[in-house]
């Protein structure tokens, strides 16, 4: 049941996000919004952010380190969720660190 409940909001988060970021581009495109100094290739290639965002997404960093010459690489990813395992006993903000 809980399982189900987190993929409904991630649905519904999802969808809500697709909507915004739609009405968004058809305001746009109907001149209701002005875009500041990007041209139309930078505008269609970049995501809207909308409150669903803001109040949800975080960004992942993954760093990687070679274990021959010590170099360390990293990239960043967006999320709108995140698993945490919660051991028995423990708190999540334990977790988190």
């Amino acid at each position: 049941m809980q399982q189900d409940a987190h993929e409904f909001l991630n649905y519904l988060l999802n969808t809500v996000a697709d909507i915004l970021q739609e009405e968004k581009k058809q305001e746009k495109q109907n001149g209701k919004l002005k875009n500041g100094n990007m041209n139309e290739a930078e505008e269609n290639n970049k995501q809207e952010l909308t409150w669903v965002h803001e109040i949800f997404q975080g960004t992942l960093t993954n760093e990687t380190r070679c274990l021959n010459c010590e170099t360390v690489s990293s990239k960043d990813e967006d999320f709108l969720d995140l698993s945490v395992d919660v051991e028995q006993n423990t708190s999540i903000t334990h977790c988190l660190r």
